[in-house]
């Protein structure tokens, strides 16, 4: 029998800062949220991609806000690129500023 406050994964992060991202979305949704984060004991660093983990009982719920999430990135990888007006440099939609220079993304007029 499963205990609906046993923590299970949701998601599966690329890095520590994203798993920081949605373990903040899914408190925004009310949803109780932690990060799991695996290091390398003697050397004190992060070794392995994070989870994000939710009670049991809030899986389904989590489910739709990980949809959701999932959704908004593709939408902002599929944007136009865009031109840096610093350096003329081309960027994927999703960069807020530019890959070469750093001078951040024109804003929409």
């Amino acid at each position: 029998m499963t205990e609906p406050e046993e923590l299970v994964s949701i998601y599966k992060a690329a890095n520590v800062t994203e798993a920081h991202l949605v373990k903040n979305i899914m408190l925004q949704a009310g949803i109780e949220a932690r990060v799991t984060e695996e290091y390398d004991p003697l050397a004190g660093l992060n070794i392995g991609a994070p989870d994000v983990l939710v009670h049991r009982r809030d899986f389904k719920q989590a489910e739709s806000v990980i949809d959701q999430y999932e959704e908004r990135q593709v939408a902002r990888m599929q944007g136009p690129e865009w031109k840096c007006e610093g350096c003329g440099a081309m960027n994927f939609a999703a960069y807020d500023t530019c890959d070469t220079c750093g001078v951040a993304k024109p804003k929409k007029k």
